[in-house]
């Protein structure tokens, strides 16, 4: 069609785009005449800042008397030049602190949401959280995220993950906290990064979120709604 004379218009469908240092830029980011954004800009005038096409009419609530849930990235499958085992298993060790270190009541009201990986990966995660606490409530991935949010005060994701941003989009209260601190970053944007760690919305340490959790539990919404916070998301 391109080579007919038609138009190539390409939206993003998901983060990273202009964030990370080793994809940028994308096939389709190169390939496209346009290329519409979740809303940032760049000196290329292909790029057209938009908004977030996954989000757009879409409404997400929150409970702010309900649970925490923290949202788990999967194991990455052996397509690295590094050992992806070796960092998941730092990465699970991180969970595990995490969690000890909540206090009561959060730590009573945790719901684990593993992610839509294939089934033994999915054992695989559900065995290591039932080893570690028997107790904890466990979602193999296939509830409804908004479902899961609609019950939850507070949503954790533990990577840099698309859905921060939709978390972000929706206005739900939301932490993120994750390993590596900003070595997946292009220089370009890591002082938009920086901005949520110094206003509490992004942890580089597994304590320091649960710190940040057991300090604003009673009132979530009160914190969400500071003017730092709502000016830093």
């Amino acid at each position: 069609k391109t080579e007919n004379g038609s138009k190539y218009y390409i939206g993003q469908h998901g983060n990273h785009y202009f964030t990370y240092r080793y994809s940028f830029p994308r096939i389709e980011e190169q390939t496209a005449d346009k290329f519409l954004t979740w809303g940032w800009k760049s000196k290329f005038s292909k790029f057209i800042p938009m908004f977030n096409f996954k989000t757009a009419g879409i409404k997400v609530s929150h409970n702010n008397k309900g649970g925490l849930l923290l949202i788990e990235r999967p194991q990455s499958k052996r397509m690295r030049t590094w050992d992806v085992h070796s960092e998941f298993y730092n990465y699970f060790e991180d969970q595990k602190n995490f969690v000890s270190e909540l206090a009561k009541e959060p730590k009573k009201k945790i719901t684990i949401r593993l992610s839509r990986s294939n089934s033994n990966i999915k054992l695989n995660e559900t065995l290591r959280w039932f080893n570690f606490n028997r107790s904890i409530k466990i979602d193999d991935g296939r509830t409804k995220l908004e479902n899961l949010i609609a019950e939850s005060r507070l949503v954790i994701h533990t990577y840099d993950t698309t859905g921060i941003l939709e978390n972000f989009s929706h206005n739900i209260p939301t932490l993120a906290f994750w390993q590596n601190g900003f070595d997946h970053l292009r220089e370009l944007v890591k002082s938009d990064y920086q901005i949520l760690v110094d206003n509490g919305l992004l942890h580089l340490s597994a304590q320091s979120t649960a710190n940040k959790v057991n300090e604003i539990w009673d009132n979530v919404d009160k914190w969400w709604s500071e003017r730092n916070v709502q000016d830093a998301r």
